[in-house]
Formats: C-alpha cells, structure tokens, sequence
C-alpha cells in the first residue's frame, strides 16, 4: 500500500503558521513563568515538575516502538532492542543524555551493520 501524496502548502502560509504557533507557545509559557513569580508553587508541584522530562520521553518513543508506521505496522526487533538498551542505559545512570545517546547508538549502529 503507498501512502498518498502530500498537497504542496504556500510558503507564505507555512511561515505565517509557523510563527503564529510560536507566538502562541512563548506566551503560554511566559504567563505560567510570571503567574510563578507571583505566586510560589507548592512544594508537591515543585517535586512533580522535575519528573516532566522523564515522563515525556517514553510518552513519545513507545509509539513508535510498539507501533512503528515505517515498517508497515509491523514490530520492527531493531526498535525493540534499542529501546530496551536505552532503558538500561537510564536506569543504570540515571542520565537523560546517555539514555538518549545509547538508545540512538544502538539504533543506528545495529540499523548499519543489518
């Protein structure tokens, strides 16, 4: 099955899109930024707040591991070993960065040799 061709979009109106959702993005964040300097969060926010990163990268990830589009909806092994290789690295260290720089490693690295 190929996939249908993608209708060309006005540069014009790309940028302008662009920017409107940048705009839009930057002031979300700048009012929760000055709603914070006014108002001292409370501690529990505070604690929850630096668990963001890491909750979020699974959520993005595990979808595209478990349901990957490029290989036609079928589980691709490769994905599969490096994300388990990316969950060890962070477990293991704790670091985001290397969680981030094993997984892509493997998942290149293993991509080149088969």
């Amino acid at each position: 099955m190929s996939a249908a061709p993608m209708a060309a979009i006005d540069p014009t109106r790309f940028w302008l899109l662009a920017l409107g959702l940048g705009a839009i993005t930057y002031a979300m964040r700048i009012s929760f930024m000055a709603l914070m300097r006014r108002h001292a969060p409370p501690p529990g926010l505070i604690r929850a707040l630096r668990f963001a990163p890491f909750t979020i990268l699974p959520a993005i990830l595990a979808p595209m591991v478990v349901f990957p589009t490029s290989g036609g909806g079928e589980v691709d092994p490769l994905r599969i070993v490096a994300a388990l290789a990316a969950l060890a690295a962070g477990a293991l260290t704790r670091s985001m960065l290397a969680t981030i720089g094993v997984g892509a490693a493997v998942f290149w690295g293993l991509g080149a040799l088969l």
